[in-house]
């Protein structure tokens, strides 16, 4: 084998990884797999949001600010699966914001609408 040709298809190998590496690194932040807990919210239409446009902003400080578009709305009768909470912009003096699975979208919510008399949940880890 050619010691230049060795050398670049290691380069390239390395480039390569390095790339497959941090592109994993995005996903897994922005996305957090974490236990996961079931809740439902106490009214309907509740807003599940997203910043397709600005991720960073959206997850850096949850609210309707920095992650203005509605993925999905939820209803009382529907489960909610709970990813982790972080604080964000208040709403109704709850300062927590869910990342959420609902059984159409992902996004985050306020936690204020949540069936559960605090605003921190205790089983969902922080984001």
């Amino acid at each position: 084998m050619n010691l230049g040709r060795s050398r670049v298809w290691q380069r390239t190998a390395a480039a390569a990884l390095a790339t497959v590496t941090a592109l994993a690194g995005v996903v897994f932040t922005a996305s957090p797999a974490h236990a996961a807990a079931t809740y439902y919210t106490w009214t309907n239409g509740v807003n599940v949001r997203y910043n397709g446009g600005n991720p960073p902003a959206c997850f850096a400080y949850p609210g309707p600010y920095n992650c203005p578009s509605i993925v999905g709305q939820v209803h009382s009768w529907e489960p909610i699966t709970v990813h982790c909470q972080k604080i964000g912009e208040v709403i109704g003096g709850n300062p927590y914001w869910l990342w959420v699975m609902t059984p159409k979208h992902w996004g985050f919510m306020s936690s204020y609408y949540i069936n559960y008399p605090y605003n921190r949940l205790p089983d969902v880890p922080d984001c």
